[in-house]
């Protein structure tokens, strides 16, 4: 197999053809979880735990990525994160918790393999990454369009 890049790199592309292109923001990111899921799965690739650590950035039909891939051998933590841009989060193995609280509100949240989520920029997260997890978090770097445009 090619690099796991060039694969996710080939999926991305897949799945834009059958996104339209008025789609934006998280909204965007949303269909492109379900599409990039199946596909992920049908790969069959053997052991993520080889596959070595990426991060680049590309523009798919205008649309600006940043697409990171980690192996996480540790468990890690990370309290109180804003997140930069709106995020989709892939976990290929392993699992991520999530803490979401908004004033007096939290929902907790865990993915396990094949599952992901989308979230919004600038929301405030507690994570966690448990031991020997692989994770794909590909960020929207677009400006923040609004439901109006």
């Amino acid at each position: 197999m090619e690099s796991f890049f060039k694969e996710i790199d080939k999926l991305i592309i897949e799945s834009n053809k059958k996104i339209n292109e008025k789609i934006l923001g998280i909204n965007y990111l949303e269909k492109l979880k379900f599409s990039l899921i199946e596909k992920i799965i049908d790969l069959n690739i053997s052991s993520y735990a080889e596959i070595t650590n990426f991060e680049e950035i590309k523009e798919y039909n205008n649309i600006k990525l940043s697409i990171k891939f980690k192996n996480y051998n540790e468990a890690l933590s990370k309290i109180k994160s804003p997140l930069p841009n709106d995020n989709l989060c892939i976990v290929l193995r392993g699992l991520k918790t999530f803490k979401i609280t908004n004033n007096e509100e939290s929902k907790n949240f865990t993915l396990f393999p094949n599952m992901g989520t989308t979230l919004p920029s600038k929301i405030i997260i507690n994570e966690s990454i448990g031991k020997q997890s692989s994770i794909i978090d590909i960020f929207n770097l677009n400006e923040d369009l609004g439901i109006e445009k």
